[in-house]
């Protein structure tokens, strides 16, 4: 995938509820699989970084821009992308957060 300012990038084409949805890792440091491998849930697939134009921010901390959504490439905007608190399950660090527990 082109940098379009996301640097370096996975794509992973996956389904959700019977969907094709493409789920993006972006400013990676480290990218441990190739197009065309299937990767597994648990599997370090690449290290957070700030490549792309993460490298522009203040802070300069690794950080993780995370997306799904419904289009291989992203267009301008929000369309065709997921609100990802939709689809993931809280950890066991964020229930008691919640309930303060």
């Amino acid at each position: 995938m082109g940098d379009n300012g996301y640097g370096n990038t996975i794509v992973v084409e996956t389904l959700i509820d019977w969907e094709r949805q493409y789920i993006s890792y972006s400013h990676l440091d480290s990218i441990n699989v190739k197009k065309g491998d299937k990767v597994a849930t648990g599997q370090i697939i690449g290290k957070t970084g700030n490549t792309g134009n993460a490298k522009e921010l203040t802070s300069q901390e690794n950080h993780l821009h995370f997306e799904i959504r419904d289009k291989i490439y992203p267009v301008k905007g929000l369309t065709g992308r997921e609100n990802p608190k939709d689809y993931l399950k809280p950890n066991a660090a964020q229930k008691n957060d919640q309930t303060g527990k």
